[in-house]
């Protein structure tokens, strides 16, 4: 191995310079990147790509096998994947960005699908850093008990979290609250306005269980990012998106974002032509790990109208059955 520069990926990027003054003047032939408990190693390459660095000269340090050091683009680990288990959410923000307002019922998942799109991955992957379980609203899915286990089972290294707007927290089921404790899962609640004085009631019952959890700070605005006009440059918009490292599974496929398996519910509600393309699938024939990093590292017609990092809007929630175009969209 060569010597090579390991770089924190929770560092600040000024503390680099010393780093990148050594590489620019050829002392060292590049950077390792550890793997962490986020995204912030996939943050940390884009940081490098934005100086022109070459994938050949950034390798990872697997967060599960330290011993196993590799190029970025040959990793046998991600960093972070999301998958939903519910599209619909009970509490429907108006400017939902997954469009969870939109959605009629809960829009839960099929977990057998599921099943065999993280199995298919593990044929890919060794290990995946952090899997967050999202909505929509996670708690709708009765099963979701068995979705944790699926997961845990097939990534067993893996840290999990469940996100959730907290409305149905404590009135989980038994059967969750255990399954939530014994596999050291993360509940994480997205704090909104509505729930305002309920934080502590939640904070309480969860400590009670046994829960590991954390709770963010109030949002008070949501960002618009749909952007009608189109016409953006899908290249900039990507490598300026910090959703671009959330890669989502569904079913047997894995895209760089959420946008190429939710785009149809706005199409669907609005009558809109929104991409709805991007995804890879795990089933095509001749797929390798490294088409794989490479296609999820790529920008998707939609980014062609992905606005980042959005506009602000004041958070509220979603009244009645219609959801006005302006309130999810930047229309002007």
């Amino acid at each position: 191995m060569p010597e090579l520069i390991t770089l924190d990926p929770a560092g600040d990027p000024a503390a680099y310079t010393d780093a990148l003054v050594k590489y620019a003047a050829g002392e060292v032939p590049g950077f390792i990147i550890p793997g962490t408990v986020s995204f912030t190693s996939a943050v940390l390459v884009r940081f490098l790509r934005k100086l022109k660095i070459p994938y050949e000269d950034i390798w990872y340090r697997h967060m599960y096998d330290p011993g196993l050091v590799t190029r970025w683009m040959e990793r046998r680990e991600l960093p972070y994947l999301e998958y939903q288990v519910a599209d619909g959410c009970n509490m429907r923000c108006s400017a939902c960005s997954h469009y969870s307002q939109l959605v009629d019922g809960p829009g839960l998942l099929d977990l057998k699908e599921t099943e065999k799109g993280f199995r298919l991955l593990r044929g890919f992957f060794d290990n995946i850093c952090l899997i967050r379980v999202m909505g929509g609203e996670p708690l709708l899915n009765p099963e979701l008990h068995k979705y944790l286990r699926m997961t845990h089972e097939i990534f067993p290294q893996a840290v999990l979290e469940v996100v959730s707007n907290g409305i149905l927290i404590t009135s989980m089921s038994e059967e969750l609250t255990e399954t939530m404790k014994e596999l050291d899962v993360t509940l994480y609640m997205s704090y909104y306005p509505a729930m305002k004085g309920k934080d502590r009631e939640i904070d309480d019952f969860l400590t009670r269980k046994g829960i590991g959890h954390k709770i963010s700070e109030m949002a008070e605005e949501f960002f618009k990012v749909t952007d009608l006009k189109g016409g953006l440059d899908p290249a900039a918009e990507f490598f300026s998106c910090s959703w671009r490292f959330c890669n989502m599974l569904r079913d047997t496929k894995i895209a760089a974002c959420a946008y190429p398996f939710l785009a149809h519910y706005f199409n669907d509600y609005y009558g809109k032509e929104l991409p709805e393309s991007g995804e890879v699938d795990l089933e095509e024939e001749g797929l390798t790990r490294e088409e794989i990093l490479r296609r999820l590292d790529t920008p998707i017609e939609f980014c062609a109208f992905c606005r980042q990092p959005g506009v602000p809007v004041p958070w509220t929630r979603a009244s009645g059955k219609d959801v006005p175009l302006e309130d999810i969209a930047i229309v002007q």
